[in-house]
């Protein structure tokens, strides 16, 4: 756990309601994107990826924005605070641009004092679906690449995600997009799309059907199974509505590993840690600065004795 610098934390604890995390170095958030802009390597960033450190999950899009295209992220700000409320997490919205050495990410105006760590310039490792971003020579955050990643519904539909050929609509489950046809929850009974805009009843479907004159729906039979086909490393599920559901949602992992589901089948891996600190594990991209209290910083950072 990364810990903030809070001034006179233990004299002063009963007065203070929280602390200021340290920002990105200057040269990193200044840096010139020239090359960034005018290079296509943006490309090979888009799609969804998570990590274990300070950034949770960050998503590459297509959509232009401005000179780059736009990313989404949420991370942890690495403040830790007496009293609530606590931006100890934070979503990052803004524009991201690559080159052959370096990734930029930019904020649409200036960042807040918590977040402006997050944003700048980065060296960049990119190994298949292995992501180090590295600031000043340090690793800075570790990423693998998965299937989808959300906070919200909301954040799913800019992704390009395959979606079964009926009316529905997108839902977030443990940070991972589902899509599912028919009525949503908290609907009764739903709109079927097109020029005609019908109500489904109740047990019922939309289905879109671009054979009909109109474009419009047509309300069927809930679909099945046998008619969906779910993108690699999802499987068919068809209780309370058809869905694709990851394959580790059938898997069980030994203590130490996570599971891993994309093209290239269903694995348990092994989750990467840092050194042992006390009673915990740190991550992999920090050390241990006070093991009795089982504390652990970045490298270089401030560690409370």
């Amino acid at each position: 756990m990364r810990i903030s610098t809070c001034l006179s934390v233990v004299l002063m604890s009963a007065m203070l309601g929280g602390c200021v995390g340290a920002g990105a170095d200057e040269s990193d958030l200044e840096g010139s994107d020239s090359e960034e802009i005018a290079s296509s390597q943006w490309s090979q960033f888009v799609g969804a990826w998570t990590g274990t450190g300070a950034i949770r999950g960050i998503v590459f899009t297509r959509t232009p924005e401005r000179s780059g295209h736009h990313f989404f992220a949420d991370v942890d700000t690495g403040i830790r605070c007496i009293t609530q409320p606590c931006p100890s997490e934070a979503r990052l919205e803004g524009r991201f641009s690559a080159g052959s050495v370096y990734l930029t990410l930019s904020h649409p105006s200036r960042p807040s004092t918590q977040t402006a760590q997050f944003y700048g310039r980065f060296q960049y490792r990119l190994q298949g679906d292995r992501l180090t971003l590295l600031r000043s020579g340090q690793v800075f955050a570790q990423l693998s690449r998965v299937s989808s990643y959300c906070g919200s519904a909301e954040d799913c539909p800019e992704q390009g995600l395959p979606i079964l050929r009926c009316w529905g609509g997108f839902s977030c489950e443990a940070n991972v997009c589902h899509y599912r046809c028919g009525p949503q929850p908290g609907t009764e009974g739903g709109i079927c799309g097109g020029i005609a805009g019908i109500q489904c009843q109740s047990g019922l479907s939309c289905i879109l059907d671009a054979t009909y004159p109109d474009a419009a729906g047509r309300c069927y039979r809930q679909p099945t199974c046998a008619a969906v086909t779910c993108a690699p490393g999802y499987f068919c599920e068809s209780s309370g509505g058809v869905h694709c559901l990851s394959n580790c949602a059938r898997v069980r992992c030994a203590s130490g590993t996570t599971c891993v589901s994309d093209e290239n089948g269903t694995r348990c891996e092994p989750v990467q840690t840092g050194p042992a600190c006390g009673s915990v594990n740190c991550p992999a991209d920090m050390v241990c600065c006070n093991s009795l209290r089982g504390i652990c910083t970045r490298p270089g950072e401030f560690c409370i004795q």
